[in-house]
């Protein structure tokens, strides 16, 4: 068997045993397999597309830790409890943790104890942060919500727009891959994503937001009547 071969058949093992999916949707194997093959990636994909797991899993095969850059607590906690339902040593440092708290996960990290560690851009820019992190077996870096490198970096989090220099003072020239992961950029987006980040010559995947099991329609209402009787209709058809 084929070193891509065999490359594609351990993911697919992990897909299957931690996550219970027979098969990759759609665009997803060749975005892990670029990131596993060291390559940066800037993956573009509606929600509920399964971006979580283009980093997951690469995270997985490549072993290390994962760090990956969230902007919302709540997100990051999200995430953090999914993966530790399914028996992955996963923690996030955020605001919300007690400086104590805080201290003992680090010390954690450094004994190996996570495979995945979620933080806000703001702690990854602290340069006491940056000495410590440095001590990590840090195999894969993830942006998530990397839109907000373009659509609201300067007013929203303006760290987002340091995450390119964050990365080089933390990493230098040896530094992992990256995935930038959003499910919306325009074009100007997409060059400000690869700016800001930093991402080198990456691969650019983008699949469509076409989803058979949705559809719009529009239907004329003559008054508030009628707007109720159709809405019922539509209740009792879609029990």
């Amino acid at each position: 068997m084929s070193t891509k071969a065999t490359m594609k058949q351990e993911l697919t093992t992990i897909l299957q045993r931690v996550y219970g999916y027979e098969q990759f949707r759609e665009g997803q194997l060749p975005i892990m397999t670029a990131l596993v093959q060291g390559r940066d990636v800037l993956a573009i994909l509606p929600t509920g597309g399964g971006k979580s797991l283009c980093f997951q899993i690469p995270g997985l095969y490549l072993g290390g830790l994962t760090l990956v850059i969230s902007p919302l607590i709540s997100l990051m906690q999200d995430q953090v409890e999914n993966l530790q339902r399914r028996g992955i040593k996963t923690t996030y440092i955020n605001s919300t943790l007690s400086p104590e708290q805080q201290q003992q996960r680090q010390q954690d990290l450094l004994a190996g104890k996570y495979q995945f560690l979620y933080l806000a851009p703001e702690k990854l820019a602290s340069e006491k942060f940056q000495v410590w992190c440095r001590q990590l077996p840090i195999k894969l870096l993830a942006v998530d919500e990397a839109h907000c490198v373009s659509v609201w970096g300067h007013d929203f989090r303006p760290a987002y727009l340091r995450l390119r220099q964050a990365f080089a003072q933390l990493f230098g020239e040896q530094r992992p891959p990256i995935i930038a992961l959003t499910a919306t950029a325009n074009k100007k987006a997409q060059a400000d994503i690869v700016r800001f980040v930093g991402l080198k010559q990456p691969l650019v995947r983008q699949q469509s937001f076409a989803r058979d099991n949705l559809k719009i329609c529009i239907s004329e209402c003559f008054n508030e009547h009628d707007k109720m009787l159709k809405l019922l209709y539509l209740l009792q058809k879609h029990q």
